[in-house]
Order: structure tokens, then sequence, then C-alpha cells
């Protein structure tokens, strides 16, 4: 497939590995979960994962794309946070 950007030019959705974005990425449960670590791990997302979707040629749907990663990435950062430092802590009391 392929869809029209900003500019009105054709963008191909095929990965380097000659599948579709949406599947290679989010095409069943095992493969969501891991794009979605990939995502919290910050391994490259940008480019792989949030740009093919941000970039589309509807306002709408790039706005609450946007505003879904950066949610994703914020509350799972806070709560990654306050689990590394309550383990610290219960490591530095025993």
């Amino acid at each position: 497939g392929y869809f029209i950007n900003e500019n009105g030019a054709a963008i191909e959705l095929q990965t380097s590995r000659g599948q579709d974005y949406g599947f290679e990425y989010f095409g069943n449960f095992p493969k969501s979960m891991y794009t979605l670590f990939q995502v919290l791990t910050g391994e490259s997302w940008s480019e792989a994962v949030a740009r093919p979707v941000l970039h589309s040629d509807q306002i709408h749907i790039s706005i609450g794309v946007a505003f879904f990663y950066f949610s994703f990435v914020i509350l799972n950062s806070v709560v990654l946070i306050n689990v590394v430092v309550a383990v610290l802590l219960e490591k530095m009391v025993d």
C-alpha cells in the first residue's frame, strides 16, 4: 500500500523486509507488544514506528498518534523509574 503525505507525494508503506508497516509492527499481539517495548526503550522507534504513522494526510490521526506515543512513553517511564527506585531503596534498607 501507499499513502499521500503532507506534500502530496505517494509514499510506499513497505519496510526493508518487504512487509507492510502495519503488519510488521502491529500484525498480531506479540508483534504489538515487541513494538511497544521498542518504543519504551527508545530503540530507533521514531524512524521505524512513529514516523510512518505520524505523517498522515489527516491531521486528527497525526494528533491522536502523537498523543498516544507521548502519553505511553511518559506514563511507562514514570512507572519504571518508580520501580527501579523502589528496588534500590529496598536493597539499601536490608
